[in-house]
C-alpha cells in the first residue's frame, strides 16, 4: 500500500518516459497480483485492483470528447490547440542551408544540494519525529525540479495539452500494468480489466503496427491477454456484455477492434457454448447484429466470425438462421441484402473440406445475386474461389454426393462468362 501511495504523489505512473513507466507496469502488477478474494467476499489488506481503477477513470477525462469517444490528438492537433485554435497562415522562413545548426534555449533548473537550500537548512532544527514529513518534503522539491530541468523555454505548454499528454500516459502504464497481471500473475481475477475493454477497443492499432505506437500496442496485447484467459461460467458472461456494449458503441473501430477480441474469446469459450445454450445464442446474436453494420469493414469481419462459429457447430439452430439469412438476402434493402449474402458465403466457407447438407440450396440462393450492385457479387466470387481452393483435392469423392442439377449450378457459378455467348 505505501509503494502504491509513492508511485501516485510522485506521478510516476504518469511519467513522460517510457521505460519508466514499463517499470511501473510491472511495479502495478507485483502489487496488484497479491489481491486476493475469498469464496465469502472478504478480502485481505492488500490494494485492491478495482479501487485503483476506479480512481484512474476520472483522470483520463481530457481523452474523451463531447459525445464520449476518446480522441488521440496527434502532435500538429496539439500544436494547433496550444496556438488558440488559429494556425499561422504565413509560412516560416526554412533555415539557411548554410548553417550548422539551429540554437535552442534550455533553461536548466539547478539541482542544489540539500543542505544548500533555505527550506533544508531550516529543517535542521526540527525535531527528530518529523524525519518522515521532511522525506517527503524533499521527494517532492526533488520531483519539481526534474520537471523544470527537462522543460525546454520556449515551450510553454497549455494546460489542456498537458492534461491530454498525462492522461495518454496514465493509460498507457495501467494498460500495461493489467496486461502483465494478467499474463503473469498468479491471482487471474478478470471480471475488473472489462472496464478497460472499451477503451482498449478504441485504441487498437489501425492497420500495421507502428513501432512507436505504445499506446495501441498496449490495448492491443490487454485485449489478447484478456480474450486467451481462462474464464469461467461468471467471467465468461460478464465478458460476453462487455462486448454487446462495445458493439453497441458510436465508434466503428471500436466495433471492429470488438470482433476481433469476441472471435477468440468465443473460441476459447466454446465448451461453454456447447453447455449453456443461452450463451450461444448471445454469441449468434452479437454476430448478426454486427453482420447488418453500416460499415463495410465491420460486416466482412463479422461474417469471418459466423464462419468460424458454423464450423464449430455452436449455432443453436443452424437451420433457423439460414432461413433467417435466405429472408436478408431477398431483402430490397442493399446492406440487409449484403448481410444475407455474407451469411450464406459463410456458410460455404465452414465446410472447407467437406459439403454441407445444404449445399445445393445456398448455391441457389447465392445464383441469384450474381448480378446485384457491389459489394455483392464481390462476396460470392471470393467465397466460391475459397471453395473451389479447398475442396480441389478431394474434388472426385465430394463430386458423388452432389446432384447433377448442383453439379451445373455450381459448373455456372465457378467458370467465368464465355465471350463467344
Amino acid at each position: 500500500m505505501e509503494l502504491l501511495k509513492w508511485l501516485k504523489a510522485a506521478n510516476f505512473i504518469q511519467h513522460p518516459y517510457q521505460n519508466v513507466r514499463e517499470t511501473v507496469g510491472s511495479m502495478l502488477m507485483t502489487l496488484f497480483d497479491t489481491e486476493l478474494v475469498l469464496a465469502e467476499g472478504d478480502c485481505d489488506r492488500a490494494p485492491l485492483l478495482s479501487a485503483f481503477l476506479d480512481e484512474v477513470r476520472p483522470k483520463l477525462a481530457p481523452l474523451y470528447d463531447e459525445n464520449g469517444d476518446i480522441v488521440i490528438k496527434t502532435a500538429a492537433s496539439m500544436a494547433l490547440m496550444q496556438g488558440g485554435g488559429r494556425a499561422d497562415p504565413t509560412p516560416s522562413p526554412e533555415p539557411e542551408r548554410d548553417s550548422p545548426h539551429v540554437d535552442v534555449p534550455v533553461a536548466v533548473a539547478r539541482l542544489s544540494p540539500v543542505g544548500d537550500s533555505p527550506q533544508a537548512n531550516e529543517s535542521v532544527a526540527e525535531p527528530a519525529g518529523t524525519g518522515s514529513s521532511r522525506g517527503v518534503r524533499i521527494e517532492k522539491q526533488l520531483a519539481s525540479r526534474l520537471d523544470a530541468a527537462l522543460q525546454l523555454s520556449g515551450d510553454s505548454v497549455a494546460p489542456d495539452v498537458r492534461d491530454h499528454a498525462r492522461a495518454i500516459n496514465l493509460l498507457t502504464t495501467v494498460l500495461r500494468g493489467c496486461m502483465a497481471l494478467i499474463v503473469r500473475g498468479v491471482n487471474n481475477e478478470l471480471r475488473p480489466h472489462y472496464s478497460l475493454v472499451g477503451a482498449a477497443c478504441a485504441l487498437a492499432a489501425r492497420g500495421p503496427s507502428v513501432p512507436h505506437d505504445e499506446l495501441a500496442r498496449a490495448a492491443d496485447g490487454l485485449l489478447a491477454a484478456i480474450a486467451l484467459a481462462a474464464h469461467d461460467a461468471a467471467a465468461f458472461r460478464a465478458a460476453l456484455a462487455t462486448a454487446e456494449t462495445v458493439a453497441a458503441g458510436r465508434s466503428w473501430w471500436a466495433r471492429l477492434a470488438c470482433l476481433d477480441f469476441a472471435q477468440p474469446l468465443l473460441f476459447y469459450g466454446l465448451p461453454l457454448l456447447c453447455d449453456q445454450p443461452e450463451l450461444a445464442e448471445r454469441a449468434e446474436k452479437f454476430t448478426l447484429k454486427l453482420m447488418r453494420d453500416p460499415r463495410l469493414e465491420v460486416r466482412q469481419s463479422a461474417a469471418k466470425l459466423l464462419t468460424g462459429l458454423m464450423h464449430c457447430r455452436a449455432l443453436p439452430d443452424e437451420e433457423r438462421t439460414l432461413r433467417e439469412l435466405m429472408r436478408a438476402a431477398r431483402s430490397s434493402t442493399p446492406r440487409e441484402r449484403h448481410t444475407g449474402v455474407l451469411g450464406l458465403c459463410a456458410y460455404l466457407a465452414s465446410r472447407p473440406y467437406s459439403l454441407g447438407p445444404k449445399l445445393g440450396v445456398v448455391l441457389a440462393e447465392l445464383s441469384r445475386h450474381t448480378s446485384a450492385p457491389d459489394p455483392v457479387p464481390a462476396a460470392i466470387r471470393a467465397a466460391l474461389a475459397d471453395f473451389r481452393r479447398t475442396h480441389q483435392d478431394d474434388w472426385p469423392r465430394h463430386r458423388e454426393q452432389l446432384t447433377d442439377d448442383e453439379l451445373d449450378l455450381l459448373a455456372d457459378l465457378t467458370s467465368p462468362p464465355s465471350y463467344c455467348a
